[in-house]
């Protein structure tokens, strides 16, 4: 599906002196404490436009409302006031209201996207992706939000739901992954807790071979409990599994190895442990901070073994798994930890 991100041009007129004939749109805004809200702005787009100037514009009253001139058609209406806010789509044909909620912080990010734009198109809010696909959108109103990508040869749009608070999700472009991923909601960062997984999911996403990263954000039940975060092997002595003995010793077992480095704790709040492989070098990280990094060739022999287990054991809750291939990642997953 092609996105046009370009806007048509567009000129502000106040609510109160515009000389446009137009239907008379009343906008009211009301505080959570049910109060009218004086001082309120309202910014009013057509809905598909990724314009940060509001083609109208104006405050509420006393009353916590203003009227505004608006042709006929489909418009995206923005109020807000600090950090509180709202936003609504209205045909103009019946007035608009609603109570203003903490806004939201968005960030992401989208599966080869550098250099591309990314808007919640109607809110007058775009910003460019970093070279590694990375984005971050402050001050969006909650609630469920139209977000358009777009650059060369690639286009997707998605609704979003975003609650008061900070959100974190990655894009994918669902025109080259596998029909099982593309299957699920465009938000990549599975919450396996709240959502059925396709049994084969993690081994399509991660593939048979070449580079990969995945990361399992959890939260462990005890300190005392063998946790194991990532358990990837052939059902025998083959393979990786990734976990904790007591409270702050870490183990890896690899293939017939077996690394244990006291001193290097696993809390029992959420955290964040991720996996990479370039090829040549895998590397396991808490956060964002490295553990250990080695030299083997162990993850070419992948495609013989089982479906990839994340949270065994002392595990209570599986937050989210997040997959990426064919990049060094190790970037990718630091960027992870701080969403």
């Amino acid at each position: 599906m092609a996105i046009l991100l370009a806007s048509c041009a567009e000129t502000q007129v106040a609510g109160g002196s515009g000389s446009e004939a137009g239907n008379a749109l009343k906008v009211a805004a009301v505080a959570p404490d049910g109060t009218p809200v004086t001082g309120a702005r309202i910014e009013i787009r057509p809905a598909e436009s990724s314009s940060s100037v509001s083609t109208f514009s104006d405050t509420t009253g006393s009353d916590g409302s203003a009227v505004l001139k608006i042709p006929n058609g489909t418009w995206s209406v923005l109020v807000r006031k600090g950090d509180l806010a709202y936003w609504r789509l209205s045909d103009v044909s019946s007035p608009v209201g609603d109570t203003l909620r903490p806004t939201t912080r968005l960030s992401g990010i989208v599966d080869g996207g550098s250099g591309g734009s990314i808007a919640v198109t109607g809110i007058g809010k775009g910003v460019r992706c970093d070279s590694a696909g990375y984005f971050q959108l402050d001050s969006l109103p909650s609630g469920r939000l139209p977000l358009a990508f777009s650059r060369t040869n690639i286009a997707m749009r998605s609704m979003v739901d975003l609650p008061p608070g900070i959100r974190a999700l990655a894009l994918t472009n669902s025109d080259s992954i596998p029909a099982q991923i593309a299957s699920l909601p465009s938000d990549s960062l599975i919450p396996w807790s709240n959502r059925p997984v396709p049994a084969t999911l993690a081994r399509a996403a991660l593939g048979d071979s070449g580079n990969f990263s995945v990361a399992v954000r959890l939260r462990r039940t005890d300190s005392a409990t063998v946790v194991w975060a990532i358990s990837w092997t052939d059902g025998g002595s083959k393979g990786i599994r990734i976990g904790w003995r007591g409270a702050d010793t870490f183990e890896l077992d690899l293939d017939e190895k077996v690394y244990r480095i006291a001193g290097v704790p696993l809390s029992t709040g959420t955290e964040q442990i991720g996996l990479s492989w370039d090829g040549h070098r895998i590397s396991v990280l808490l956060g964002r901070d490295s553990i250990v990094a080695l030299t083997s060739r162990t993850f070419d022999r992948r495609s013989t073994w089982k479906t990839p287990e994340f949270g065994g054991a002392g595990a209570s809750k599986v937050e989210w798994v997040a997959f990426k291939r064919d990049n060094l990642v190790d970037d990718w997953l630091r960027r992870l930890s701080g969403m």
